[in-house]
């Protein structure tokens, strides 16, 4: 849970968001995910951590505007 006006900052591999060549449109698409939720994104920036390795960073700002209404936690699907 995040206060108003505080900070969500997401580091995953870029694999999470589609892989080297897709993970900017992937991320564009987590920034809509947060948008409806009444977040913004931030920041996206790529970090190169070692050879063949490189990491997503997402900074989320969270409001004071509610989520859409017609999100349904119940009808949300996880997937790994």
């Amino acid at each position: 849970m995040l206060r108003p006006l505080d900070k969500l900052v997401v580091v995953e591999p870029v694999a999470t968001f589609g892989g080297t060549e897709a993970w900017q449109s992937g991320s564009t698409r987590f920034g809509t995910v947060v948008e409806r939720l009444g977040m913004s994104l931030a920041e996206v920036r790529a970090y190169g951590v070692d050879s063949g390795t490189t990491l997503a960073s997402l900074v989320v700002d969270n409001s004071t505007t509610p989520a859409a209404d017609d999100i349904d936690s119940d009808e949300c699907v996880w997937t790994e």
